[in-house]
């Protein structure tokens, strides 16, 4: 689990599914798709409360949590 802050509450997040494709290298006209050219990021969480309960956040917070996420994975794993 990694731990994250949503307006200064301690929360946790249980990551489920975390990839990362890296931008094509290749020539475009092989590309398999226009999300492989530019690369992506599929994650799929839960959030979890101090306590344990699981939460529920705004769509406001997700993109914070994301970034808080990927730079955790890119620490560990050098994307």
């Amino acid at each position: 689990m990694i731990d994250v802050m949503i307006d200064d509450m301690e929360c946790k997040v249980n990551v489920l599914h975390y990839a990362v494709v890296k931008p094509w290298k290749g020539s475009m006209y092989d590309c398999p798709s226009d999300n492989d050219w530019y690369g992506y990021t599929e994650m799929d969480y839960e959030i979890y409360d101090s306590e344990g309960n699981r939460i529920i956040v705004e769509d406001a917070h997700r993109a914070d949590i994301e970034e808080q996420i990927h730079r955790e994975y890119e620490a560990i794993n050098d994307y």
